[in-house]
C-alpha cells in the first residue's frame, strides 16, 4: 500500500458510506437520519496513531455536506472546541495528536449512544456490520503504528484479538470493584489500546487525573 492507494481505499469508503446512507435514510426516521463522519483529518499513510470512537455525536444541524463527500481537511483533534478535542489535548498533549487521525467504529452520527441503540435492531446491526468491515479496510491500508480505542464501546465493536488488561485501578472511596483503565490487544495486524472514553470519564467509578496520567504513560511507552 502507498498513499496512492489509501487515497483511493478512503475514497471509495465514502462513495459506498454515502450509498448506504441514502439507502437506509427512511428507515432512519428523522429521529436518527443525522448523515455521517468518517475521518477527522486528511487521511494519511502510516499515521503515529489511528483514534477510534463508537459513533460521532450530534444531530442533522451537524451534518455538513462536506464531511458527506471527504475527509476533513485538518486535524479537528487540534483545530476543534468540542468536548472530545479539548479532552484529547488536556490529556494526551498537541504533539501527540499531531500524528493522529481520528475516525469512528460506526460512522453514522446519533445524539448519544443509547439513542443509536434504539434504532431498528436489524437496521443497526447492518450500518454496524457495514461500518466495521469498512474501518478493517481503512486500517489495512492506513497501516497505523498503533490503535486507540475511546470507550469500552468502540472495543466491543471492533472487536480485535487477545486484549488483555494493563491498568487498572481501585476506586478512591475504597470499594472493592476495580476501574478498568488500559486494556491491549491486536486488530487487524495492528497494536491497539482501549481507555475508558475521555468525555465520559467522570461516570461511575470515575477516572482521576492519576489515572490519566497512569494511561498516556503506559500508551507512550509502547514500542
Amino acid at each position: 500500500m502507498t498513499q496512492q492507494n489509501l487515497d483511493a481505499v478512503v475514497s471509495d469508503i465514502y462513495l459506498k458510506t454515502h450509498q448506504i446512507w441514502q439507502a437506509t435514510r427512511a428507515g432512519l426516521a428523522k429521529t436518527h437520519d443525522h448523515g455521517f463522519k468518517i475521518l477527522y483529518a486528511p487521511a494519511q499513510y502510516e499515521p503515529s496513531t489511528l483514534v477510534i470512537g463508537a459513533q460521532p455525536g450530534g444531530d442533522a444541524t451537524h451534518m455538513l455536506d462536506a464531511e458527506l463527500r471527504h475527509p476533513s481537511v485538518r486535524n479537528e483533534y487540534l483545530s476543534q472546541s468540542w468536548p472530545l478535542a479539548s479532552e484529547l489535548r488536556k490529556r494526551f498533549g498537541t504533539i501527540f495528536l499531531q500524528g493522529a487521525i481520528g475516525t469512528n467504529a460506526i460512522f453514522f452520527r446519533a445524539p448519544s449512544w443509547n439513542t443509536w441503540l434504539t434504532i431498528d435492531p436489524q437496521l443497526r446491526m447492518k450500518l454496524e456490520n457495514f461500518c466495521v468491515a469498512e474501518n478493517k479496510r481503512l486500517i489495512l491500508a492506513m497501516r497505523p503504528k498503533q490503535i486507540l480505542l475511546l470507550g469500552w464501546d468502540a472495543l466491543g465493536l471492533m472487536g480485535g484479538t487477545g486484549f488483555r488488561e494493563l491498568v487498572a485501578n481501585r476506586p478512591s472511596d475504597g470499594r472493592p470493584r476495580r476501574k478498568r483503565l488500559l486494556m491491549f490487544g491486536d486488530i487487524a495486524g495492528v497494536p491497539a489500546f482501549a481507555i475508558p472514553h475521555p468525555t465520559a470519564a467522570w461516570k461511575n467509578p470515575p477516572v482521576s487525573d492519576v489515572d490519566w496520567a497512569m494511561i498516556v504513560a503506559k500508551i507512550n511507552q509502547s514500542p
